[in-house]
């Protein structure tokens, strides 16, 4: 049989070979160079980004915390729920925890509420606010101290001690609430945050105005001048005199003049700023300093709209050391609620705000109040 018919020749077998060969460089090539295909892929959109137009690119602030939460707050009050937030707006709100799943403002935002109470509520200025756990609060007090004496020698001495009660300060709920339309909610130039705040500020911090210096202690906290422990003297004439003032002044325990401040209604401040000295001098120092009060007999002035003006049986200005006088108790700062059912008929939702808090004199002597004659 002629082989040569039957197998390959040399030429063909070396072909067969290189071609196989040149096949699996080829592909290994390929698979090696797929990665570099991909690389220049990513850096060519990278370098599209790059070059889009300034107005484009994110603001530098868009990781500050406190723009997330503005942000996912604002997405929340328009969307009406987070059904559609991404991940990153859901952790920026804080989740409420009651079991009508609403949702607790975020924490930059309660601190800017407290802030504009504190331009409506003059108390807050002034008193010892302490966040409490529940209620109601128990706050120890003493009633008696030790007295000491002298004794001759050989004599037997006297005992004493102090004694001590409390006083009980219930915790009450302020409610409010704000319709806003929906047409305002999808506005997306309309500062929704803003108002809102302004809103319940406003609502929240007159109400706890009153009640600080004239709750009833029915169903609210007792206010500081329908307090049975508050002290007052009396005023020698229906006229504010000076030397009235001056007795004031003294009469609180230096202890707690030295930390001392006035409270008057704007009406008597302009009746203080007129007094003079012999000598002429006005008695009344105006401020040197931006954001510090004015000050009488060296003390500063605060305005406070809930006294009264001159008047029969009005107490037209209170001094003394109002941080150890007066304690806020702070259970709940603020929550928000929205309702969109109650008033849908008419293109609006409805926010529900709540906060709970108690006040107390808790030590009468560190506060003196002037009251004019009946």
């Amino acid at each position: 049989m002629n082989t040569a018919l039957e197998t390959k020749s040399a030429p063909e077998a070396n072909f067969d070979e290189v071609k196989t060969a040149l096949d699996g460089l080829t592909a290994d090539i390929a698979e090696k160079t797929a990665p570099v295909s991909d690389l220049a892929e990513r850096l060519a959109k990278l370098e599209a980004k790059a070059n889009r137009p300034a107005g484009e690119a994110k603001a530098d602030n868009d990781n500050d915390p406190a723009v997330a939460e503005t942000k996912a707050l604002d997405h929340y009050f328009r969307k009406f729920g987070t059904s559609d937030f991404q991940p990153e707006e859901v952790k920026a709100l804080t989740a409420g925890v009651n079991a009508d799943g609403g949702y607790t403002i975020p924490e930059t935002f309660i601190r800017e509420i407290i802030k504009d109470i504190t331009e409506f509520s003059p108390m807050r200025d002034l008193a010892r606010i302490t966040s409490v756990g529940g209620s109601p609060v128990i706050l120890p007090r003493r009633l008696t101290k030790p007295t000491a004496s002298i004794v001759a020698e050989g004599a037997a001495s006297t005992g004493s001690q102090s004694t001590y009660g409390q006083w009980s300060v219930p915790i009450y709920e302020i409610r409010e609430h704000t319709d806003i339309s929906n047409q305002l909610l999808e506005d997306s130039a309309f500062d929704m945050t803003a108002e809102i705040r302004s809103d319940l500020a406003e609502a929240f911090g007159e109400k706890e105005g009153d009640l600080f210096f004239t709750g009833t202690g029915v169903d609210e906290p007792l206010g500081l001048l329908t307090d049975p422990d508050f002290v007052t003297e009396e005023a020698s004439a229906a006229t504010l005199d000076p030397d009235d003032l001056i007795d004031l002044f003294y009469g609180v325990k230096s202890s707690y003049s030295r930390r001392g401040a006035w409270a008057m209604n704007r009406q008597v401040i302009k009746e203080v700023r007129k007094f003079k000295n012999t000598a002429g001098d006005y008695l009344w120092q105006d401020s040197l300093a931006d954001g510090q009060p004015a000050t009488f007999l060296g003390k500063p002035v605060v305005e406070v709209p809930a006294l009264g003006e001159v008047g029969a049986s009005n107490v037209v200005a209170v001094f003394g050391d109002w941080s150890r006088g007066f304690r806020i108790l702070d259970r709940i700062a603020m929550s928000v609620l929205p309702d969109r059912l109650t008033r849908a008929t008419n293109g609006e939702v409805r926010f529900h705000a709540r906060r709970r808090v108690g006040g107390k004199l808790v030590r009468p002597e560190a506060l003196i109040g002037l009251k004019m004659p009946a």
